[in-house]
């Protein structure tokens, strides 16, 4: 059926497409008009042939775009998780020291009820802050594996 309206098509080239209207621009205006259809209906016509030709040589193509974007995004993914790692590695020491010296000042606090208070709260929330730095280490550490 494709064939036969192709076919039909170029049969009529010859004929003008606009009889009523015999000037040579009329004539011309209809072969391109005809021409130009032609030309979308063989596009739209040889794409499953190109497919079919050229299918081998795409899915070589496309393997090798897969494996280089895949090996970019691995090196992308474990540089983030290595400046991650780093910058966890920095801030646990320094969190532990301030934990330790709020320890040390809780036990000599005494009996000032206030200062115990707000030392009660910042020991508090640096433990909170180490146990989040230590899940996130912790997850970071089995996304690398």
């Amino acid at each position: 059926m494709i064939a036969n309206i192709y076919i039909l098509l170029l049969y009529t080239l010859s004929k003008n497409l606009l009889p009523h209207i015999s000037s040579q621009g009329a004539k011309w205006s209809s072969v391109i008009l005809r021409m130009a259809f032609i030309g979308v209906f063989a596009m739209i016509v040889s794409k499953p042939f190109e497919l079919l030709f050229f299918n081998s040589m795409l899915e070589n193509d496309i393997a090798v775009y897969k494996q280089t974007e895949y090996q970019n995004g691995q090196a992308v993914v474990n540089s983030i998780y290595e400046n991650s790692f780093a910058e966890l590695e920095k801030l646990i020491p320094e969190t532990e020291a301030q934990l330790a010296k709020t320890e040390d000042e809780l036990s000599n606090c005494g009996s000032d009820l206030g200062k115990l208070n707000t030392l009660s709260s910042q020991y508090k929330e640096l433990q909170t802050k180490i146990d989040s730095m230590m899940e996130e280490f912790i997850i970071l550490s089995e996304l690398q594996e």
